[in-house]
């Protein structure tokens, strides 16, 4: 017997029906979206004892981004913070020859890349919360998502922690400088 199916009847059909609305209305911010991105990037070369040398350092950042599009579920996934990373390198190259230190995200800054819920809300339902989208009318179900003991666990993607590294290279068949 289903929740809602008060006469007893398993041949009843389930209430399938759910509002329509669109929460892409013109002005609200999409998830994943930031309203601000920006990249730097600055780069001087050199010689130096017969070497050809460069060094680089480059800042991204993003502003807050929604992680979600529909309201009901922001209460769980929350949004994403903004968030900067600096990364920088030092060259040099001689013939086929060259070596590179880098110091990626150089701060160790933490961010979100993405939120997401394995199970939305509108289909697990939430612990003992009215959902308008799966709870039957007059409250909410006693178990609304069997199997699934954690409907409402929000995963997050982060960026990759601070890397430093030497890279040597060498070109065969000439060079290409």
């Amino acid at each position: 017997m289903l929740p809602w199916d008060d006469d007893g009847d398993p041949d009843t059909p389930p209430i399938t029906t759910c509002p329509i609305e669109s929460y892409a209305k013109k002005g609200v911010q999409l998830p994943g979206s930031p309203t601000f991105k920006g990249n730097l990037i600055a780069k001087y070369t050199f010689n130096i004892g017969g070497f050809d040398g460069d060094v680089q350092g480059s800042y991204v950042y993003q502003n807050e981004v929604v992680a979600d599009l529909i309201p009901w579920n922001r209460q769980w996934t929350g949004n994403q913070s903004g968030f900067g990373t600096a990364d920088f390198s030092a060259s040099l190259r001689k013939d086929e020859y060259s070596l590179t230190f880098f110091i990626d995200n150089a701060f160790d800054e933490h961010a979100d890349l993405y939120r997401y819920q394995e199970c939305q809300t509108y289909i697990c339902g939430t612990a003992g919360q009215f959902n308008p989208y799966s709870d039957p009318p007059g409250g909410p179900s006693v178990n609304p998502s069997p199997g699934v003991p954690h409907a409402y666990t929000t995963y997050s993607g982060t960026n990759q922690p601070r890397t430093f590294g030497l890279v040597f290279r060498q070109e065969f068949g000439g060079t290409s400088h």
